[in-house]
């Protein structure tokens, strides 16, 4: 293995996952009154359902 490879294998195999998360709540997709969905289901749901007339 060349010594890029080594270096590069070294440095995947040292990442760590602790400290906090990288994700902010200030970059989080909003609507434009400031509310977000968090009922993705229900709303799908509402999408399917046949209109009556």
């Amino acid at each position: 293995m060349g010594r890029q490879a080594e270096f590069w294998s070294e440095s995947k195999n040292n990442s760590k996952i602790d400290g906090q998360p990288k994700a902010k709540a200030r970059f989080a997709s909003k609507r434009p009154n400031g509310t977000i969905n968090t009922h993705p289901q229900e709303r799908m749901r509402a999408a399917n359902q046949q209109e009556e007339e």
